[in-house]
């Protein structure tokens, strides 16, 4: 049980790590977002709020969030699910 929640946990590292990077290298070309609003934009997102307040403005970050998405909602119940 406490291997699957390291391996949980460090999923979940990880996929914050490369959207919050990814957020903010791409949205350099666009509206400078700080590492903090990249941070806030990413829990927002994740956590299935979505303020609205932070949002990326240019296409190749809108798609990148879309992706990031999309591999949280098959990979994390896949971790969650292994025994």
């Amino acid at each position: 049980m406490f291997n699957q929640v390291v391996i949980l946990i460090s999923t979940l590292v990880c996929l914050m790590f490369t959207c919050i990077c990814g957020i903010q290298h791409l949205e350099r070309a666009g509206n400078n977002l700080t590492l903090f609003d990249s941070l806030y934009f990413c829990v927002v997102t994740f956590s299935t709020v979505g303020f609205g307040d932070v949002t990326p403005q240019i296409w190749p970050s809108q798609l990148l969030v879309v992706i990031m998405i999309f591999v949280a909602l098959i990979v994390l119940p896949i971790q969650v699910t292994k025994q």
